[in-house]
């Protein structure tokens, strides 16, 4: 039978690395009979070599399909004319995949889009894929995503947010849907690409593409200063500079304190309790063996080592400003003869400056590579 595969997610669960394997060109080349499909703003469909050369124009350097919410403002006409298109591309292909990382924790809204496509008497099985992770770790990771670039408190934005990640309740919330054959939930592990490519049968050796954490370097720059990261939604700046940059140490900074990770733990018990229920197998076991799930074990030493910055410190600069320079002598030696590569006036600015002088050389130099044919 005949495939439409929903990867949705769920938000900061290695959505971006598979995105990125989806629109690389060698998942098009290798995978002749599966399809990685976009659906825009205005209810056209992207794909094959239309989705590549978007991919490699934008910012993230992958392409998705559009928010739920965006979806939901198609009038009918649209609708079933993506309906068709869909319908006609699996004439040609045993399989389609469609993708948007924040799907996944909104099951009822995407219920609301998505069973006017996917009547009872289609031709065709639709599978719901998503990753899960334990919350305390996601909270960590989305507070640097979304949270730290807000006007809230750590405190008022977990408050907000808790329930936001109660995968049990997520979960049950996608079984209840007619039109979903099947719901894949995994547990977030190491080789995601791998696991994701064996679920849709599909072909990809690529190891370069993984679910890289931005440096607490960059993230730490940030914070003083607003003017590269100015909200939660400005994110396309980390994706930029992860793509050049190296540094020896690309932890996330650890921000949640003991009475944090206990509420979330708290908070999740139950529901995490009834999750084993959902799982298969194999994420049953991983996540008996996980103490992450129930468990401030894993966290103490992270706990007592974070540290909270007043100012930024000189060494963290200073390795910003060499991994820097590396980047752009990397990027003029690949690129010198078809971009520009003016040198910048650095003498009397601060090494503060310098360094963000450098970033902003280094985001105009990547738009210049985006735009080559």
């Amino acid at each position: 039978m005949k495939k439409i595969f929903i990867h949705v997610g769920m938000p900061k669960c290695a959505s971006s690395a598979i995105q990125s394997a989806l629109s690389s060109s060698e998942f098009y080349v290798s995978n002749g009979d599966i399809l990685y499909v976009e659906i825009n703003a205005n209810g056209s469909l992207v794909y094959g070599e239309n989705l590549l050369i978007k991919a490699k124009q934008s910012p993230f350097q992958y392409s998705a399909s559009v928010p739920i919410e965006t979806l939901l403002l198609l009038d009918d006409n649209q609708i079933q004319k993506i309906k068709k298109e869909l319908e006609l591309l699996l004439n040609d292909y045993k399989a389609i995949i469609l993708s948007n990382e924040g799907w996944g924790v909104k099951p009822e809204q995407v219920n609301t889009f998505f069973e006017s496509l996917f009547d009872e008497k289609k031709a065709y099985e639709v599978i719901v894929i998503g990753y899960i992770r334990p919350q305390v770790d996601w909270f960590n990771s989305a507070w640097w995503q979304w949270g730290a670039w807000t006007e809230n408190s750590l405190d008022r934005w977990l408050g907000h947010s808790l329930e936001h990640v109660n995968w049990y309740r997520v979960i049950k919330e996608w079984n209840n849907l007619l039109w979903v054959d099947k719901i894949i939930i995994r547990i977030l592990n190491s080789d995601v690409i791998s696991d994701f490519m064996g679920i849709i049968n599909a072909k990809f050796t690529n190891n370069t593409i993984s679910n890289k954490s931005l440096s607490g370097i960059l993230l730490r720059f940030f914070q003083f200063n607003r003017e590269l990261r100015i909200d939660s939604h400005d994110s396309e700046i980390e994706f930029i500079l992860t793509r050049w940059l190296d540094f020896e140490k690309q932890e996330t900074p650890w921000v949640l304190g003991q009475k944090q990770v206990e509420n979330i733990l708290n908070h999740h018990k139950e529901g995490n309790t009834k999750l084993l229920s959902l799982l298969d197998d194999e994420s049953r076991q991983l996540f008996l063996k996980d103490t992450r799930w129930h468990s401030n074990e894993k966290y103490m030493s992270k706990i007592n080592e974070f540290i909270k910055l007043d100012e930024l410190p000189e060494d963290l600069v200073e390795e910003l400003i060499y991994s820097c320079e590396n980047a752009i002598c990397k990027i003029k030696h690949k690129y010198g003869n078809i971009i520009s590569t003016d040198i910048l006036k650095l003498e009397g600015l601060s090494r503060e400056t310098v360094a963000l002088t450098y970033i902003k050389q280094i985001i105009l130099l990547d738009e210049e590579i985006r735009r080559l044919p």
